[in-house]
């Protein structure tokens, strides 16, 4: 066995054990669990334990997926042209109590280069620093060499960094969102001093990438004209370009520039934070070639010792009744950041979790991020990491298609807490390994500030 993690609703009801992650045959990776009914009722299909999100509507267990923050990718099970899953089926699932149900699912498998994989479970907290074993292995009752399979699921992760820049890293491209407030003085587009300073950082992703032409966007809000807007807008790309050309010391890179005013809002212009988010210049250009990890993986950590590393203090008064401590922050060697963190109600009336972990308290900035990036699942979306120096802020990974990395209350069914009871929650965030300490912020709590990151 690897690793074991509490299923997220109800401590001491269920937990997971992850057994195996081994290269099987026909390019795969097969990964074998075990869960375990704690408690004292049946865990059955939809039961408050199992979620419609960890046994989907076919009546699978597709919902487990792998993430590979080297390639930048989350891997889904494979499946067939008809949809039938490579991995256990569970039509009449039913875990009596004191008893175990061992699972599987066949992925498409990582580059070989990579040697280090996450496990993400919808309803635990994702092993994450994982070994791939040299296998093969072969799956239980399958062999993928023999079927004929659909094209394999692998959508690119996208991580997002706030601050006077924001960087996006949607797997195949990097993009780079530079605050024209930050660049420009008011109406101008000559670059300002402070501006050549973090220039030259965007410079340095660019030396790093294989990319032949970068590209400069220019954008301004909604106030004013077109005939005033696109102009400034292009005249701000050109700006950055110049600049840009004087800092990459990489040869035969081009630049193509842009400018567009208004036409592509990002944010609300109805509101003062909207139309700062809108004036902006994007550069966008080749992912930097990923590297794998040199530093040797560390064993998973478990998802909690049992005792809390810190809690939260609630701010939003209808969140006093509702204990949040945080369980563990930890880091692997390809920069993949886990936390986790349990909700308890302590209140005397139910406490109904929906939306309060995406959207309750924080700043406008943040329920606006929440909003534009349209976040698919995951109510916890909300909760974010940031350095306390450099104000950088690191939002919860997600994939290209908008899911969350992290845990969704929604699809749980689960909604109202009774007094006492508990749910382990955890997101995953791509925090760089020079960061040492850094602040957790839960919508509608105040900010832990200055946890260790191993």
């Amino acid at each position: 066995m690897i690793a074991s993690a509490p299923l997220a609703l109800g401590r001491g009801k269920a937990r997971v054990d992850l057994l195996s992650v081994d290269r099987g045959n026909a390019n795969s990776v097969v990964v074998r669990w075990r869960v375990v009914n704690e408690g004292k009722e049946p865990i059955t299909e939809g039961s408050e334990s199992f979620s419609p999100q960890f046994v989907t509507p076919e009546s699978d267990v597709r919902g487990v997926t792998l993430v590979d923050l080297v390639s930048n990718r989350r891997y889904y099970p494979r499946v067939t042209p008809e949809q039938s899953c490579l991995c256990t089926k569970t039509a009449s699932f039913d875990i009596a109590a004191g008893r175990s149900s061992e699972m599987f699912a066949v992925f498409p498998a990582p580059p070989p280069e990579v040697k280090t994989i996450a496990v993400a479970m919808p309803l635990a907290p994702a092993f994450t620093g994982v070994r791939i074993g040299d296998g093969p292995v072969a799956a239980p009752g399958v062999d993928p060499g023999r079927l004929r399979l659909a094209s394999p699921q692998v959508d690119p992760l996208i991580s997002t960094v706030d601050g006077e820049e924001q960087s996006v890293d949607d797997g195949d491209e990097q993009r780079v969102e530079l605050s024209s407030d930050v660049l420009f003085a008011l109406n101008k587009a000559d670059v300002t001093p402070k501006a050549r300073a973090i220039l030259t950082g965007v410079a340095k992703q660019i030396d790093a990438s294989p990319s032949t032409t970068v590209t400069v966007d220019g954008h301004t809000d909604g106030s004013g004209t077109d005939a005033i807007n696109k102009p400034l807008s292009k005249r701000r790309a050109e700006a950055v370009e110049r600049e840009l050309r004087g800092l990459v010391t990489r040869q035969g890179v081009g630049y193509r520039t842009a400018g567009y005013g208004s036409a592509k809002p990002i944010a609300d212009n109805s509101t003062a934070e909207g139309r700062r988010k809108n004036r902006r210049v994007t550069v966008t250009f080749a992912r930097p070639k990923p590297t794998a990890p040199t530093t040797p993986a560390p064993p998973p950590p478990a998802a909690s010792s049992g005792k809390p590393i810190a809690s939260a203090r609630p701010v939003d008064p209808k969140l006093r009744p509702v204990k949040v401590d945080i369980d563990g922050l930890t880091r692997d060697p390809s920069g993949l950041t886990r936390l986790t963190w349990t909700l308890t109600s302590t209140g005397t009336e139910p406490f109904a979790s929906v939306s309060v972990f995406s959207q309750t308290g924080g700043t406008a900035a943040k329920i606006d991020y929440f909003k534009d990036r349209n976040y698919q699942g995951g109510l916890t979306a909300g909760v974010t990491l940031y350095e306390e120096t450099g104000g950088l802020r690191y939002w919860t990974l997600r994939d290209r298609n908008n899911y969350c990395l992290c845990f969704d209350d929604m699809a749980s069914g689960k909604v109202n807490f009774e007094q006492g009871e508990q749910a382990t929650y955890y997101n995953l965030f791509k925090v760089p390994p020079e960061v040492r300490r850094i602040n957790v912020e839960i919508p509608g709590y105040a900010p832990v500030r200055k946890l260790s990151l191993g």
